[in-house]
């Protein structure tokens, strides 16, 4: 699965090759290694139609991003065999030992916006805390507090995972992704995440034009079923329920364990409107970092246990679903507010209301601020380097047009209008660097 050309998803081994195909690639590829007596390790690309017929790309003389789901299907450090070609030693290994077992997969997790067309983020991670487990491995070269900034690959990490099968492999990868906390700018955790969970992905139906085929509009946001909806609408109460119970009990000798029963209108916000309220009435028992809820949605009643110690950002819930089975779904909490805050489901991040029935009929006689319209110039969202200006003084721009396009992190980024208007000036030129928030073009 690619982007701009870039790959963003990865697995081996793949769905379409058969081993004879692998062989004969593989002897291709050695054959052109031969040939200009090129030792060490490197990566020859081919592409594959779907009557696995393949077909030359390009030799890169050095290892991939991609190659440590290689090294977890086959148990070879490809590093270290890299390091003994250098220093003229034997491999330690032949091509009759390399056997295939199980699945990996690997997320590129990257420092970008995937629903404004990929845009690179830049920023300091406030929090930054990698998923752990079985058969997860994690590449990167970030702590909790690095900054990723505008002149390198907005690359924060390879996120692996192995299992037996495909399948296990994927279901790793979604718990893993839902557990990677990432705070201080955006990135792509909800693009792969809803990636791996659409069924022609799980079907094995892929191409380098996955990603516009599949969302030609754009990546938004995961959507979520009536009944995730409803969890979502849950856990947010409960939430609210357990920070009020755990702060509200500050500096007192005995905590109260028992929760009553609260009703919560919940719905998701967007800026100044609000989806339809939802009514969650919740009950019980809560201590220390875990808690057990009965919570009733729609005249339906279910079990809810959930794992979290307050205030920080990862949430384990368990709920009883329709069939009577137990279903396990990781939360991250975002926010200090008591009563509007967001809750990453899915991947996505959801801004929610969470009102009592008293604060949401004192909620409906507020007044509604108008959206803000938007400044009569263009800034830039960060440093980098004017190289193509597709506007003059004097032009009328529709929104969506492109403005101008700017060069930062490996990537070409185009700007554009945010609404209609009339070019009144240009203030940078091709060929210039520009500095973060840097007004580039003024509108009339």
């Amino acid at each position: 699965i690619q982007r701009r050309n870039q790959k963003v998803l990865e697995e081996a081994p793949s769905m379409l090759i058969d081993p004879k195909t692998r062989k004969e690639m593989g002897e291709q590829a050695a054959a052109m290694a031969r040939a200009v007596q090129y030792v060490s390790a490197g990566t020859v690309e081919m592409v594959v139609n779907p009557k696995r017929e393949f077909f030359f790309l390009e030799m890169n003389t050095r290892l991939q991003v991609e190659h440590p789901i290689t090294e977890m299907i086959t148990g070879v450090d490809l590093v270290e065999q890299m390091i003994r070609a250098a220093a003229g030693l034997e491999l330690s290994v032949k091509q009759e030992d390399i056997k295939i077992n199980g699945w990996a997969t690997e997320s590129r997790v990257y420092a970008e916006d995937p629903t404004k067309n990929y845009f690179p983020s830049i920023g300091r991670l406030s929090n930054y805390i990698e998923p752990e487990g079985d058969g997860v491995r994690v590449d990167s070269g970030i702590l909790n507090g690095s900054q990723i900034s505008v002149y390198y690959d907005p690359l924060i990490a390879k996120l692996c995972t192995w299992g037996p099968d495909r399948n296990t492999s994927l279901q790793r990868m979604r718990h893993a992704l839902d557990e990677y906390v990432i705070r201080g700018l955006k990135h792509n955790v909800c693009l792969l995440r809803d990636v791996i969970t659409q069924q022609r992905y799980i079907d094995g139906d892929i191409t380098t034009a996955y990603l516009p085929e599949v969302y030609p509009d754009g990546f938004k946001k995961a959507a979520m079923t009536a009944a995730e909806g409803k969890r979502l609408a849950v856990t947010a109460a409960i939430l609210r329920a357990m920070r009020e119970h755990n702060f509200g009990a500050v500096n007192k000798a005995e905590v109260p364990k028992g929760c009553a029963k609260t009703e919560y209108s919940v719905c998701l916000s967007k800026g100044e409107e609000e989806d339809t309220p939802v009514t969650v009435a919740i009950t019980g028992v809560m201590d220390g970092t875990s808690a057990q809820f009965e919570a009733t949605v729609a005249d339906t009643t279910t079990n809810v246990t959930v794992q979290w110690p307050v205030g920080t950002p990862v949430v384990r819930v368990q709920t009883t679903g329709a069939d009577g089975a137990a279903i396990h779904e990781t939360f991250q909490y975002f926010g200090t507010n008591d009563i509007t805050y967001e809750v990453q489901y899915l991947g996505s991040v959801f801004s929610v209301n969470v009102l009592t029935p008293a604060e949401r009929e004192v909620f409906a006689h507020m007044p509604k601020t108008s959206a803000l319209t938007s400044e009569k110039i263009m800034r830039s969202p960060m440093p980098g380097v004017v190289v193509d200006i597709a506007v003059k003084p004097g032009d009328t721009v529709a929104a969506g047009a492109v403005v101008l396009t700017l060069e930062a992190m490996k990537m070409r980024n185009n700007l554009r209008a945010e609404v209609d208007g009339v070019v009144k000036a240009v203030k940078v030129e091709v060929n210039k660097t520009v500095d973060d928030d840097q007004v580039l073009v003024e509108f009339e």
